[in-house]
């Protein structure tokens, strides 16, 4: 039979070994939560052909008032109405454009998932190719 002290120190090891099975769930969540930003950014780029634009609208968070888009020396979009005019309005133009073809690679991902898994933040390198043009006159469109 085990002594009352032989018990404490089961006890003290059982509950180092919870509190590690908690802290390895934590870490397999914020890696599973990096994926899962991957797997959006990628969905994002593979949509970047003209004719699904509007597509790309359900990646963000429309309902979310300081939802944002930085589109280079474009400007910075904000709010629903901000990311409609870019995929509906500026690069929507595109999407019946004879000859518009647009393709993109997602690169480089630096993703920071917080301790609480409550945000993350995330930069990416997206080259790619573009051929557009706005009129007959073959004009670059504003947003270039």
């Amino acid at each position: 039979m085990a002594t009352l002290e032989q018990l404490q120190e089961q006890i003290e090891l059982l509950k180092q070994e919870l509190e590690n099975q908690k802290i390895e769930k934590h870490e397999l969540q914020r890696l599973k939560d990096v994926q899962e930003i991957q797997n959006v950014m990628c969905e994002y780029e593979y949509l970047h052909y003209p004719i699904l634009f509007p597509e790309k609208l359900n990646l963000f968070a429309l309902d979310m008032p300081d939802v944002s888009m930085d589109v280079g020396d474009s400007g910075i979009f904000v709010g629903r109405e901000g990311i409609e005019t870019v995929f509906l309005k500026i690069l929507g133009s595109a999407r019946f454009a004879k000859g518009a073809f647009f393709m993109h690679c997602v690169t480089t991902p630096i993703i920071e998932v917080a301790k609480d898994g409550k945000t993350a933040k995330a930069v990416f390198m997206s080259p790619g190719l573009e051929t557009y043009y706005e009129d007959h006159a073959h004009v670059p469109p504003e947003c270039y």
